[in-house]
């Protein structure tokens, strides 16, 4: 409710097995098929960060026009 972005990371710890769209691709034998599935990966991962960083940014302008001029006002 705070707007917070809670980042879940998984990684496999056997690169041996395939996912969906390795067998995807290796079926179908279109390698652009996993290829897309990288890019689609790489796109959600810096759409997270985007989150992450819109999320600290509203926070420290905040902290910039609330919290420290009553912090201020209140030590002075």
């Amino acid at each position: 409710m705070r707007g917070k972005v809670v980042g879940k990371k998984m990684e496999d710890i056997d690169d041996s097995s395939l996912n969906y769209e390795q067998v995807k691709a290796i079926a179908s034998g279109n390698p652009m098929i996993l290829e897309k599935f990288k890019v689609d990966m790489e796109v959600n991962r810096l759409k997270d960060l985007k989150k992450q960083y819109n999320g600290t940014i509203y926070r420290l302008q905040d902290n910039l026009t609330k919290i420290l001029p009553r912090d201020i006002e209140r030590l002075v």
